[in-house]
């Protein structure tokens, strides 16, 4: 094929024998300078309009070959003319995916080339589009005509209709940003085939215009179409062949299957991979982490023995620690006389008072009393004052841990790391195929929540708060891959379900693996019967100062368990009944241990549970933002048919 010169005269006019003499003559005439000047500027434009030429597609030549499986092997040669406009690098090529057309499991891109040479390439698949990038970006491609030449093979391309099979293919595609000054395809159907009709649409999509030539060579085996005249933007070239049936295999039920499964490897990946993950750990919580249920409870009207309020809550919780655990302990420090509690409206502080410590804490509180001690004034508990309230919590959760540790429950720390690191790997995978050709940025960048993990391990954390951490970074990760994928366009709904379960998975099983041991299901027994009693029985008491101390007693054990509501409205009825049976009039009472807004005697309860309540909310104010220390065809037309698509520079 001759090609096109990009520098040819297309006005026709010879500009040295034409042009340039009219020039001389004008200026021998004594044309004044500024004319003159403005005269050359003028043929300066003019000439280097005529030399110029767009950026378009000289010609677009495509070679195809059916074989007898339906597969085609497709060889696109585009004679491009570059003017550094919009051809910078190179060409990118557009093939849709639809399902009629080419699917993404049957694609594969054998070679390309440019002016003869191997030239770099990028696969990217969004928005139902394969892109096929051709070109360095390192690299401008210089002004002139050159030769790009795609290699790709499609699968199933074949349509098998009741009396025959045919080959519907959109050659060039319609969506190309340059005009086309000759399109052409060559099509060598499979060996023993015979065309028997031939249909050619050109024009813009859905266009049944048929300004094609058409050319049926080597007794029918091969068939030679070719647009009649240049194709302008938008506009493309398609054709339909139709062959005897029996000459491509079709497929087998077997065969329909694996293509499901190649042409959605993202859809896939996530419905396999969560069924299998999801059956996994439903047998390792069967096996490792089913806890019976406690049985028949007993309610009991006292504290169990040697329970102290924060260890009820740390039982309960099954080894969690939660910031109403460290507010009970410190109110329990209060009642002993060790702390005073002062509320200024939405600001607590918590003051040590000079009674020593006599060694008989329990752990949690004797470690609050030590940090206490150690501070040169009251802590304040405002969310200006953040970083003592964590250094608090963080020593009070220690002492806990490291002083019962999973004496109470074994929370199976090693699976959940192992579920949190099995699905990273599943979500990695899902997204390596749905973002597949994308820039790795997309890939790695979700993945940088994993530092938390890594911090938590350095911080010298224990194995259930890395696990723990795992499945927090998880959450994160799984939903930026979310954003990234529905951005990109190259997220499928299965993809984006399995996104979506996996942490939710993580969660169920992190809740349920764990297994209570036998010391801690006695416990527990005795907390829950406690606890029942809080919320539903009356409190006994005689008098009126009974009634309070039997309160106060039992409140940390409310606040731990959080059932402050349920001991106050009993201690309302307790105390109603001791001031019946009473004389005189109802004074003013204000707890030791508590600085704040006077309480009178019918509003003790209320009172006092609805500070705890707001201490609480106020260490939750300081935790909350930074700390996650408490859990976690023939009758076509144009642009129709398999292939087409388009393409334009980059």
């Amino acid at each position: 094929m001759t090609c096109h010169n990009a520098n040819r005269n297309v006005s026709g006019v010879n500009p040295v024998t034409g042009l340039w003499p009219d020039y001389r003559r004008a200026y021998d005439r004594g044309m004044s300078f500024p004319f003159r000047s403005l005269f050359i500027l003028v043929l300066t434009f003019f000439f280097a309009a005529v030399g110029h030429a767009d950026e378009r597609i000289r010609s677009f030549i495509s070679e195809i070959t059916i074989d007898h499986a339906g597969r085609l092997q497709v060889t696109e040669t585009l004679d491009v003319q570059a003017e550094g406009q919009r051809i910078r690098h190179g060409i990118f090529r557009d093939l849709p995916l639809t399902k009629h057309g080419i699917r993404w499991g049957g694609f594969d891109l054998v070679e390309a080339t440019m002016d003869g040479a191997p030239v770099d390439t990028r696969i990217q698949r969004r928005d139902g589009v394969i892109r096929i990038y051709l070109g360095d970006e390192d690299t401008v491609v210089s002004p002139g005509e050159h030769r790009f030449r795609l290699r790709y093979d499609v699968a199933r391309q074949v349509r098998f209709l009741a009396d025959h099979d045919e080959l519907y293919w959109n050659i060039t595609g319609n969506a190309w940003a340059f005009r086309i000054d000759m399109a052409a395809a060559r099509i060598r159907l499979p060996k023993g085939a015979v065309a028997t009709e031939v249909k050619t649409f050109t024009g813009p999509l859905g266009s049944r215009k048929q300004d094609a030539f058409e050319q049926i060579e080597d007794g029918g085996g091969t068939v030679y179409v070719m647009a009649d005249g240049a194709l302008d933007w938008h506009e493309g070239l398609t054709t339909a062949i139709a062959f005897p049936t029996g000459i491509v295999a079709r497929p087998s039920a077997m065969d329909r299957i694996l293509f499901t499964i190649r042409d959605r490897p993202a859809d896939m990946t996530a419905l396999l991979g969560t069924v299998l993950l999801g059956g996994a750990l439903w047998l390792i919580w069967r096996r490792k982490g089913k806890d019976a249920p406690l049985g028949r409870i007993r309610v009991r009207s006292t504290p169990p023995k040697g329970i102290s309020p924060a260890l009820a809550q740390y039982i309960r919780a099954n080894g969690g620690v939660t910031n109403a655990a460290m507010v009970a302990a410190t109110v329990d420090l209060g009642i002993k006389g060790y702390v005073v509690i002062s509320q200024r409206a939405t600001t607590w502080s918590v003051a040590r008072t000079e009674k020593p410590h006599d060694g008989t804490l329990p752990v949690g509180e004797a470690a609050i009393l030590a940090h206490l001690d150690r501070l040169e004034g009251p802590l304040v508990i405002s969310p200006d004052n953040r970083k003592a309230v964590l250094a608090l919590l963080g020593v009070f959760t220690a002492a806990m841990r490291d002083e019962h540790g999973e004496t109470f429950h074994i929370s199976h720390a090693n699976w959940i790391l192992l579920a949190g690191v099995a699905g990273y790997g599943l979500a990695f995978a899902i997204m390596w195929q749905a973002l597949a050709g994308q820039t790795l940025l997309l890939h790695v960048m979700p993945a940088l929540p994993l530092a938390i993990p890594l911090l938590t391990a350095l911080k010298g954390g224990a194995l259930r708060q890395v696990a723990q951490a795992v499945g927090i970074g998880l959450s994160i990760s799984c939903l930026m891959w979310l954003i990234f994928g529905a951005l990109s366009g190259a997220l499928g709904l299965l993809a984006a379900a399995g996104l979506i379960a996996l942490p939710v998975m993580f969660a169920v099983f992190t809740a349920g693996i764990g297994l209570t041991t036998a010391t801690g299901r006695a416990q527990k027994i005795e907390i829950e019967g406690f606890r029942r009693h809080l919320c539903t029985t009356r409190l006994r008491g005689g008098s009126r100062g009974s009634a309070r101390r039997r309160f106060e007693s039992f409140l940390p054990y409310a606040i731990a368990l959080g059932v402050e509501r349920e001991l106050t409205s009993a201690y309302e009825d307790a105390f109603m009944r001791a001031a019946s049976r009473a004389r005189g009039s109802i004074h003013v009472f204000m707890p030791a241990w508590y600085h704040g807004t006077p309480i009178a005697d019918g509003s003790l309860g209320g009172g006092i549970a609805a500070a705890c309540q707001g201490m609480t909310t106020g260490v939750n104010a300081c935790t909350t933002s930074s700390s996650g220390a408490s859990g976690f065809s023939g009758g076509g037309f144009s642009g129709g048919g398999g292939g087409g698509g388009g393409g334009g520079g980059w």
